[in-house]
């Protein structure tokens, strides 16, 4: 008697992990999301015990708890497929838990605590997990100790809430995390150099996020291997007996990391520590940093130069929480993180800046003959015909970029300031993808109510500084699609108004003829060219 295929347990495996549980279901904000559709994958259960026994682990194979309603989708930038199980009971939950191997728990509230003793997680096969701040340290150290593989940490805190140093002991442990990431933490350097040196064979990514806060004291010398001296006098000689043993006097070399975030509140006292710790990652490609100043940007700079000559991509947050303030101009330092690549390595940038200064377009200037993407996002007021008119030169200058994007925060946009803009733009012969969001144009016979008097007059004067051409505006008429082009909604931005004619007409006069543009996004409209028989 033939055995039938389907009745080998290694043959239901194979068959169940071909059907889908995730159907697409649009992008949105450049990212797709997903639908949880698991109903083939339940249909498949009932089948017989075989199946039911073989296949549920793979329903359970990653795990959000509590399930949000509000969280309809799945963004694709999840390592792994997140399954939230709605209206699932405490119990059911614990008893599929031992099949759980990533776990989000990144959603957790303090008031939720109850409910999580309740679940009692048997997790002992977790790759993954992602921890909340209202995952205490105790229900952490847990899930961590009863998982030494686990190769993703993700943990979230809040700096004046719940943000003991020491939690970071329940890391220590660990030996084969290829990712960690810590967000909103009071970082003690002594236990960030035990854990990223335990896991020096393995890890590829490093984040300290959410302006997370390196310890004035302790703080470690230049080579990463003990602690300043300076440092020593602050500490008890428990706290310098305990750094001992834990740094062994190593030097910390990670040789596999390629992606480090450094979103971090820079004390005058840590910023040393952290501007050394650079050193540690020989291989970086690509770097996620915040503000940065002008004495901290040449240090940063000059041991990016020296340690890392593979970076080629740049993404420089400078949100109002960082600085507390619009920093001055010709205070910031950014211009020196991007003079520290490799001329011509740096491929990719991304700029989120009030101003974007001319220090900042020579320093990228250099990169003319790499740059391939060029991701800016404007929010000043003040310097709009500066910023417009050094990013035009930027852009003019770069001979192989083929993405460009501009989000433009400032309510006072007018079409002058976007024919800037395109002026550099008509240069780009390599163009493919052009997207530009957020330019309302208060036309010359429209007021923007939002704006108030004191901005108009500043950007007046801007108008008339020798040096700043602004072109006369485009006469109105209605905007007549080209031919060999069609228009549809670009989803990604579906929460915006549509792009007035003007900004279409003069958007399209100024790339629809470059022979490589094959994609124009105008605030929530897409126009892509059709491929020519």
């Amino acid at each position: 008697m033939e055995t039938h295929p389907l009745s080998l347990p290694e043959i239901v495996l194979i068959v169940g992990k071909h059907i889908p549980l995730w159907v697409p279901r649009e992008q949105r904000y450049d990212v797709v999301v997903w639908l949880f559709q698991p109903k083939d994958l339940v249909a498949a259960l009932s089948v017989n015990r075989l199946f039911y026994t073989i296949l549920t682990p793979l329903l359970w194979n990653a795990c959000a708890y509590p399930y949000d309603r509000s969280q309809k989708y799945l963004s694709s930038s999840y390592r792994g497929n997140l399954c939230r199980f709605r209206d699932v009971a405490a119990e059911v939950f614990t008893k599929n838990s031992i099949h759980i191997r990533y776990l989000d728990l990144s959603r957790y509230e303090p008031h939720d605590l109850h409910s999580l003793n309740q679940l009692q997680l048997a997790c002992t096969r977790l790759r993954e997990l992602r921890l909340s701040h209202g995952v205490d340290a105790t229900n952490a150290g847990q899930l961590i100790r009863a998982n030494p593989g686990l190769q993703l940490v993700r943990w979230k805190r809040y700096i004046k809430f719940l943000n003991e140093p020491e939690d970071l002991r329940v890391l220590f442990p660990l030996r084969q995390l290829r990712y960690l990431g810590l967000k909103g933490w009071a970082i003690n350097p002594v236990y960030l150099h035990h854990i990223l040196h335990n896991n020096a064979d393995t890890l590829e990514e490093v984040e300290l996020g959410e302006w997370s806060i390196v310890l004035r004291t302790p703080h470690m010398n230049e080579q990463w291997n003990g602690l300043d001296p300076s440092s020593l006098d602050s500490l008890t000689d428990e706290e310098q007996a305990e750094a001992v043993d834990l740094i062994k006097g190593q030097s910390l070399l990670l040789p596999k990391v390629k992606t480090l975030h450094l979103l971090v509140k820079w004390s005058d006292t840590s910023r040393s520590t952290v501007c050394n710790l650079v050193r540690s990652f020989p291989a970086l490609e690509t770097l996620k940093i915040g503000f940065v100043d002008n004495e901290l940007g040449m240090r940063l700079g000059n041991n990016l130069k020296e340690i890392c000559p593979k970076l080629n991509s740049i993404l420089n947050m400078m949100p109002a929480f960082d600085s507390g303030r619009v920093p001055l101009p010709g205070y910031d330092g950014i211009s020196y993180v991007v003079g520290a690549c490799v001329p011509g390595n740096l491929v990719h940038i991304e700029l989120n800046r009030w101003e974007f200064d001319a220090k900042l377009a020579d320093a990228l200037v250099e990169h003319r003959n790499g740059l391939e993407i060029l991701d800016v996002s404007l929010s000043d007021y003040h310097h709009i015909v500066q910023s417009f008119d050094n990013v035009s030169k930027v852009l003019a200058r770069c001979t192989r970029l083929r993405e460009f994007s501009m989000y433009n925060d400032s309510r006072l946009c007018k079409e002058q300031h976007a024919s800037i803009l395109l002026n550099g733009l008509k240069e780009c012969r390599t163009l493919e993808w052009l997207t530009l969001v957020g330019f309302p144009f208060a036309g010359p016979d429209e007021s923007d109510n939002e704006a108030n008097d004191e901005e108009e007059g500043e950007l007046d004067a801007e108008l008339g500084v020798p040096g700043n051409t602004i072109p006369t505006p485009t006469p109105q008429r209605s905007f007549e699609l080209w031919p060999g082009w069609s228009r549809g909604e670009n989803k990604n931005r579906g929460d915006l108004v549509a792009p007035r004619d003007t900004l279409k007409i003069m958007v399209f006069e100024a790339v629809g003829t470059l022979p490589s543009i094959k994609t124009v996004d105008l605030n929530n409209q897409r126009f892509e060219k059709m491929s020519s028989i």
